[in-house]
C-alpha cells in the first residue's frame, strides 16, 4: 500500500464508516488514493460478508446441502459477484457521481443473487430448466403460492397453508431425509410415475412449511436424478501438462496475445503484493480450465523465470524444481508443505483471490 493510500485510509477511520458514507466518498472524491481506500473498506467491511452469505445460502438451497460441491466453485462465484459489483461501482463513479443508494446492503444482496443465478444458469442448464418448470407451476396453479421473503428470495408453499406461513424464511435447519419422504407414500407409486405438479405438492405437504424455491428445486432434482454432469471429452493419453497445448496459437490475433500478456504481467505484479502465505496457497494450486498447472503460463510468456517464482514463494530453487513437477497441489498437500491445516489453505487462497479480484478490477477501470 502506498503512503498516499495509507494516509487516505487513516483519515477515513476518523469518520463513521457506514457503507453509505464510504460509497458517497468513493463516488464523489477527486483523489484517486482516497477513492481506492474507500472502495477497499467498502468491499472488505461491508460487501464481502453479504456476498458470502447470499452465495452460501443460494448454493445450500440449490444443492439441497446433501450433494458435495467444490469449494473452488463457490469461491469462483463469489469472486465473480464481487468483480461485477466493483466494476459497476467504478462505472457509477465515472458517469453518476451523485448516485445515491439508500440501502447498500440490500443493493449488494440483490447484485450477488443475480450474479449467482447467472453462474448457476450457465453451469447447470438442466437444473435451471427444472427450476423454470417448477416456478411456472407455482405461479399458475391455484394449489400453490409464491412470494418474496424479507431477503428478496422466492418462498413457496401450499395455498391451503398460506395463512399459517407467517414470516417463515424457508431455510431448513438441516437437510430433509428424503428416504423418510419416499417411505411416507401410502401407495406403490414412485416419484417417476408422478407428474411434476403432483410431486411438488407432495413434497410441500410433507415439509409442512414454506421452503425456498431453490431448496425445493434441489429436492426435486435429487429425487428425479436431474444433474448436469461434465461433458465427457474422452480419455487423455497424457495427464500431465502439455507444453505445446499451452503455447499461443499462431492463428490467434497478435494484438490479442499482447493484451493477454499485459494482463498476465499486471496480475503477476498484484500477486507479488500478496502476503507470503496467500501467495503460496494461491500459486501452488493455480489451475487452468483443464485442471492443469497454470503457474507455468507466467514462465512460458517470459514474465518471470522459475527462480523468480521460487523466490516469491520463499522456497529454495532446487526444492522448488522438484515440487513443480507435482503442481498443481491439492489443499492437503499444500498444508503439508506449509505446515498448516487444509482449511487454513482454503481460507488463505480465498482471501488472496478476493484481493486480486478487487485490485485487477481497479486497474482495469483506471486504464479505460
Amino acid at each position: 500500500m502506498s503512503d498516499h493510500h495509507l494516509k487516505a485510509s487513516q483519515q477515513l477511520q476518523c469518520h463513521e464508516e457506514t457503507a453509505e458514507f464510504l460509497l458517497g466518498q468513493f463516488l464523489k472524491t477527486d483523489d484517486s488514493a482516497t477513492a481506492e481506500a474507500c472502495l477497499d473498506r467498502l468491499v472488505i467491511g461491508h460487501a464481502e460478508p453479504i456476498v458470502r452469505r447470499v452465495v452460501g445460502q443460494k448454493l445450500y438451497s440449490y444443492f439441497n446441502s446433501t450433494q458435495l460441491r467444490e469449494k473452488q466453485e463457490e469461491e469462483d462465484i463469489r469472486s465473480t459477484a464481487l468483480l461485477k459489483l466493483i466494476s459497476h461501482l467504478y462505472q457509477l463513479r465515472r458517469s453518476e457521481p451523485n448516485f445515491h443508494i439508500g440501502n447498500f446492503a440490500g443493493y449488494v444482496a440483490v447484485s450477488a443473487a443475480n450474479s449467482c443465478n447467472e453462474s448457476l444458469r450457465s453451469r447447470y442448464p438442466m437444473r435451471w430448466r427444472l427450476k423454470n418448470r417448477i416456478r411456472y407451476l407455482l405461479r399458475h396453479r391455484l394449489t400453490f403460492h409464491l412470494l418474496r421473503n424479507q431477503h428478496d428470495d422466492w418462498l413457496c408453499g401450499l395455498a391451503e397453508r398460506s395463512s399459517q406461513d407467517g414470516n417463515d424464511q424457508g431455510m431448513p435447519h438441516k437437510p430433509p431425509d428424503l428416504d423418510v419422504f419416499l417411505s411416507s407414500f401410502t401407495s406403490n407409486k414412485s416419484v417417476h410415475q408422478m407428474d411434476l405438479e403432483e410431486l411438488v405438492a407432495s413434497i410441500l405437504r410433507w415439509m409442512g412449511k414454506p421452503v425456498l424455491l431453490d431448496h425445493l428445486v434441489g429436492i426435486v432434482a435429487e429425487l428425479l436424478g436431474v444433474s448436469d454432469a461434465p461433458a465427457d471429452v474422452g480419455p487423455s493419453k497424457d495427464e500431465g501438462t502439455g507444453i505445446c497445448d499451452l503455447l499461443p496459437d499462431p492463428s490467434v490475433d497478435i494484438a490479442r496475445q499482447v493484451e493477454i500478456r499485459l494482463y498476465l504481467q499486471q496480475l503477476w505484479n498484484e500477486i507479488r503484493e500478496l502476503q507470503m502465505p496467500q501467495r503460496r496457497a494461491l500459486l501452488l494450486n493455480l489451475r487452468d480450465a483443464q485442471d492443469r498447472d497454470a503457474l507455468i503460463l507466467f514462465t512460458l510468456t517470459g514474465i518471470v523465470k522459475s527462480a523468480d517464482v521460487a523466490n516469491l514463494l520463499g522456497i529454495p530453487v532446487e526444492q522448488f524444481a522438484l515440487l513443480w513437477r507435482r503442481l498443481p497441489l491439492d489443499d492437503l498437500a499444500i498444508g503439508g508443505v506449509l505446515g498448516i491445516s487444509r482449511q487454513q489453505v482454503i481460507n488463505l487462497r480465498k482471501s488472496a483471490r478476493a484481493r486480486l479480484a478487487r485490485r485487477m478490477a481497479a486497474r482495469w477501470e483506471r486504464e479505460k
